[in-house]
């Protein structure tokens, strides 16, 4: 038997390992794209891990959530992932490095939020989250 906190621990190390990939590519020409992609990713993250625990955020929701716990967060994220980019190979494992690190963190804080609400609540088999990313 599966906790929804265990489930969900599946989804944010996809996630961040799909961030890591997506954040070491090199874009120094779109500024905040990379940034753009990964609030996507996490917005989505944070939609996921809700669903899991039978308690789906709408989009609004995901981001309000989102916003609350890591704004900072997101910020320095940012600022950080755009200077990687003009260091060559270095600063672009770098990136991947930052985002993936900024992603589990903000996965388990949206863990940690649920799990206030429902500790230990047992998971429940969904098609939409059985198969969590992979990088």
């Amino acid at each position: 038997m599966q906790t929804c906190k265990e489930r969900s621990r599946l989804w944010v190390h996809g996630f961040a390992a799909v961030g890591a990939g997506v954040a070491a590519i090199p874009n120094p020409f779109l500024p905040g794209a990379t940034a753009g992609a990964l609030v996507s990713g996490e917005t989505y993250m944070a939609y996921m891990v809700s669903k899991i625990y039978r308690e789906p955020l709408g989009p609004l929701d995901a981001v309000g959530l989102l916003a609350s716990l890591g704004t900072l967060s997101e910020g320095l994220k940012v600022v950080a992932l755009q200077a990687c980019d003009y260091i060559p190979i270095a600063g672009w494992l770098v990136k991947g490095t930052i985002a993936a690190s900024a992603i589990e963190a903000m996965g388990h804080l949206v863990i940690a939020h649920f799990e206030d609400k429902f500790p230990g609540r047992v998971y429940a088999p969904d098609p939409e989250v059985e198969k969590p990313p992979k990088a």
